[in-house]
């Protein structure tokens, strides 16, 4: 069996500020997630973010780790916040509990995802099957799975690796769409 899995760039997806127990907070009044400095509860500051923006943007927790060639124009150091949501993540306690690197390793995967989201990296994919005539060459596609909403193309890619493709030869898979950069097809893992 032949497959063809299209991917493309997935324009409805959520901001992860919607349904995140963490929030990214940014002091730059022409950004979605702008809160004024002194509207925010200080007790659910969780880390300060540095920000950088040069065509795409990236955001960091602490100060800004990307060398900028342009002397610091395109970086400002302190450009937002992390917040706890306790409406969409109730106690957080969970969190508070970890240790630092643990708690850090979460920051920077919000910083992270709210970046992808932000940078447009938000994608969907629809996987059919490839049925061909072999008398009229016509080839039909018969759909088997699709879901968007995805953000960051590495976790994506790992998900349609792992979950999608699951007992599906790569070499039977023809990846297209605009999005198709976004999935690099791994070979099956057979363990013995």
């Amino acid at each position: 069996m032949k497959y063809q899995l299209e991917v493309s760039y997935d324009h409805d997806t959520e901001s992860p500020n919607d349904y995140g127990a963490f929030n990214v907070i940014s002091f730059n009044s022409r950004h979605v997630s702008f809160v004024h400095p002194d509207d925010i509860d200080e007790s659910t500051i969780l880390a300060p973010l540095s920000y950088y923006e040069h065509g795409l943007c990236k955001w960091m927790v602490g100060e800004s780790t990307v060398a900028d060639p342009y002397g610091g124009f395109d970086t400002v150091d302190f450009a937002g916040v992390i917040v706890y949501n306790e409406a969409n993540g109730g106690d957080r306690s969970w969190f508070t509990d970890m240790g630092p690197k643990e708690q850090r390793h979460i920051l920077d995967g919000v910083a992270a995802e709210y970046t992808a989201w932000c940078n447009g990296e938000c994608f969907y994919y629809t996987l059919n099957e490839i049925h061909g005539c072999e008398s009229c060459g016509q080839v039909e596609f018969k759909h088997v799975d699709s879901c968007g909403g995805y953000i960051g193309s590495d976790g994506f890619s790992d998900y349609i690796n792992s979950e999608v493709l699951f007992g599906i030869d790569p070499a039977d898979v023809t990846v297209v769409g605009e999005a198709e950069y976004a999935v690099t097809l791994k070979p099956v893992q057979v363990s013995v």
